[in-house]
């Protein structure tokens, strides 16, 4: 696994959408689902889309408060 700093993250999301048209709503949409995946293949008797639907908003949070920590 590989791990990233929060600017090496951002010059990915960056990147991303600059070199390969892959825009911000793709990418967290992605995030939260590989998440959600992980999260349901620890624990059973979970929906699915519940699940993603919830990692994918906490993730849009979480990029918005770092947003207005800058």
């Amino acid at each position: 696994m590989h791990l990233l700093t929060q600017n090496q993250a951002k010059e990915l999301d960056n990147l991303s959408s600059s070199d390969y048209g892959i825009s911000s709503d793709s990418l967290i949409k992605n995030a939260g689902k590989k998440t959600a995946n992980f999260i349901i293949s620890k624990f059973e008797n979970m929906e699915p889309k519940k699940v993603e639907l919830y990692v994918e908003k906490e993730i849009m949070v979480v990029m918005d408060l770092q947003r207005l920590c800058i």
